[in-house]
Order: C-alpha cells, then structure tokens, then sequence
C-alpha cells in the first residue's frame, strides 16, 4: 500500500491535515510550507514519475530516475503529524534504508521533535496498550456492578459504563473521524450508514482507539465480567470497525452474522464504544435490544463515552434507531470471537434483518431476504469470506 505513498497523498489532499514536517529523500524546503502549498507542488513534481515507474515497472524495466525537483527520490518520506501544530518545522529527519532501483523498501523515519516515531506502515501497538490500561482501569473499577448488570440484563444480556476514557482521548477520536470519501457506504432495506476499518489510512487515533479493545488485558476483563471464556479479538476487523450514522441513517433489526470472516469461531460479543459530543436520546442513532417477537425495544442511549458491551448469539436481536440529528452518530465497534458456541449449541447464520413491529411489507420482504442469504451462505460458504468489510 505505501509504495506509491506520494501518488496516495496527492490524490487525497485531506492526508495533509494537520502535518507538521515533511522530508523530501532529495533537497528539502528551507521554510515550512501550508499544506495547500505542499500539495500543489508535491503533485507537479511527482505525478508524472509515478506513473511512469508504475508503467516501465510492469515491462520489467528500470524504473524512472528521479526527477530534478527532488534529487534523492521525487517521493514524499513522511507527513508527521501533530495536533494542534500543523505547521512545526522539523528539520532533523533520518531516513533510514531506500531501495532506489525499485522503490520497494520503507522508510523508517525518526523525528526528535514529533508526535510519535514511526516506520510506514504505522504500528499502533504502544498507543493502543496506553488506551487499553485505561479501559481496563476503568472497567476493573466497577467489576461488580458490571457483573450484576450482564447477569440481569434482558432481553439480551450486556451492560453498559459511561465515562469509559479521559475525555481529551475521546475528543482526539471524535476529532479525527475519516471524511465520508473514505469510508464505504451501505444503503438498503436493512440498513443505512457509512462503515470503515482501513485503519492505515485513517489518523492513527482511529486505529489506537479501535485496537485499544483488543489488548489482551481488556479481553481478560471483560471475560470475568460476562464469565465467556476463550474469547479472542480480530484484527482484521470483520464487520466492525467505525461506523457514521447521518440524518436519515438507520440499522433494522437484526442477529449478526454467526461467526468469523474466516468461518471458524463463534462471534460471542459486540463491543460498542460511542464518541459523538452531548448526545441525547432525542436525537436517535440509539442501541434498541429486542426479544426474538421483536415488539418492543430495550433503548440503551448512544451517549459519548459510553461502551456498551452485548452478547451476540442467534438469539440477541438489535438494531438503531434512526438519527433525527443534523450531528452524526459515531461509534467504535469491535466483535470478540470463540471457539465455543454462546449458548453450549452449534448453530451457524449469516447477518440476517427483520422489519421494525410498524414496518409490515419490510417484514416480509427481510425475512424472504434473510432465508435466501442464509440458504446461499449454508451452499456455499466460502462466499462468506469475501466480505469488503474487513481490513
């Protein structure tokens, strides 16, 4: 994905926010420049040598020499970036090792002065620990009373802890949500809403919040509240990731789809963390729990700094309300996954929709729609992993 990282940053312009310093491989700026200014000449000095490396690559030839503009390589090494800082100059950047001839090799660049230390792809592992020690904080704090919630909850069993994260950490997630050009959108009868998990193209508060849930100390935690053992997150992020409910956006009832992208383990929980500022219930975009009559919800507010936490079996119907706001909902989901069925019974389906008790022709139609995916999925099931929503 990063080899042709400048080509990337000069076809989504939005990548510039918030940069602090960039280093050319060849004759770097002796003033900072605007990110605007960045990217217009980035494009006029890249943009043709790009193409024609990927061109003359394919042939098996050498690739273009770098042009005039940029001696050492015609690329862009890094953006760093730094909230609230976005124009700090960083002048003491090292690259590290550069496979000139192919342009195969990542740079490995380091700056004293920087928000974080990085080699390209970017490793969200220390930030996401940090994140995870606070989630675990949090949760160890009031494991008792979690437990009594998960125990009593009906007609799905979960609970639910507000003020998950110090409230800078989820300001910094709210603020950094990916434009909708990045983010894949889903619009049917079932469902209506924007979806992401391409997580390396995100600002890396994106994927540190999302992989905070799958640290193994938050795992352990949570599985002495619920008493789920063998539990295991997925970093591929099948099916979860972030979601973004506009004006008009909904998610009709529904059981989540039985297992794993790679149809091996039982999905046992759904992790919901909300990160949308001052919401209220008037607002919609809320959690509604159903039992399998599916006549009268459960409401459980999507309230910022809330993390939800629900089982997810073929019997725990769910759905959104749809957003009345002109704001838009956000949420962070993770699915925890296991070798044993929820339940002590084997079954198998896939994400399957039913009509709201008011929607009687939608009724119909989801349930024809749900016989068919499944009557599909049972047939064929490797046609299952092949589900674009998934790193």
């Amino acid at each position: 994905m990063w080899e042709y990282f400048d080509l990337y940053f000069v076809k989504r312009p939005w990548a510039a926010d918030g940069a602090s310093a960039v280093c050319f491989l060849g004759r770097k700026s002796d003033r900072v420049l605007p990110d605007r200014e960045l990217v217009a000449a980035h494009q006029v000095a890249i943009i043709g040598s790009v193409r024609k490396n990927r061109s003359v690559r394919q042939r098996g030839q050498k690739p273009f020499k770098p042009n005039q503009w940029c001696a050492g390589g015609s690329r862009v090494a890094r953006v760093l970036h730094s909230v609230g800082a976005p124009q700090v100059s960083c002048p003491r950047w090292t690259p590290g090792a550069w496979c000139e001839r192919t342009h195969d090799s990542p740079l490995a660049l380091r700056c004293p002065t920087g928000d974080y230390n990085q080699s390209m792809p970017y490793d969200f592992g220390a930030a996401a620990s940090v994140i995870g020690r606070q989630i675990v904080a949090r949760l160890a704090g009031s494991e008792t009373e979690l437990r009594q919630r998960w125990l009593s909850a009906f007609p799905v069993r979960h609970f639910f802890i507000d003020d998950l994260l110090p409230a800078d950490s989820v300001l910094r997630a709210y603020r950094n949500i990916p434009p909708r050009s990045s983010l894949m959108r889903k619009k049917s009868l079932r469902e209506k809403k924007w979806v992401g998990v391409e997580i390396d193209r995100y600002n890396p508060a994106i994927g540190e919040h999302l992989l905070a849930f799958q640290q193994p100390e938050v795992i352990e935690v949570i599985a002495r509240i619920t008493g789920l053992r063998y539990m295991e997150a997925d970093p591929s992020l099948y099916a979860s990731g972030i979601s973004v409910m506009e004006r008009g956006d909904f998610l009709n009832p529904h059981i989540d789809n039985s297992h794993d992208g790679d149809q091996r383990l039982y999905r046992v929980l759904n992790l919901l963390y909300y990160v949308s500022p001052d919401w209220s219930i008037d607002r919609g975009g809320n959690l509604e729990l159903w039992t399998a009559a599916l006549d009268r919800p459960t409401i459980i507010e999507s309230r910022c700094n809330r993390l939800v936490v629900m089982s997810t079996d073929d019997t725990s119907w769910h759905s959104v309300q749809r957003v009345v706001s002109d704001e838009a909902r956000i949420c962070f989901s993770n699915y925890y996954f296991s070798s044993m069925a929820p339940g002590n019974h084997e079954y198998r389906n896939v994400t399957s929709f039913r009509g709201r008790p008011e929607e009687f022709f939608k009724r119909i139609v989801l349930r024809a729609d749900a016989a068919a995916l499944n009557a599909i999925g049972s047939a064929l099931p490797f046609l299952l992993r092949h589900n674009r929503h998934r790193r």
